[in-house]
């Protein structure tokens, strides 16, 4: 995820940037929390 960051970083708007990621782990924590649903069902 960091790796992500810095990389994207270095070509572009930092705020846009930070949003993204910010939309990136949102939509990753979600499929994270979906999986955990599966598993107990």
């Amino acid at each position: 995820m960091v790796d992500v960051i810095l990389l994207a970083a270095t070509r572009g708007n930092p705020a846009t940037i930070l949003k993204e990621a910010a939309t990136t782990e949102a939509i990753a924590s979600k499929v994270r929390q979906e999986f955990v649903v599966k598993e107990k069902a």
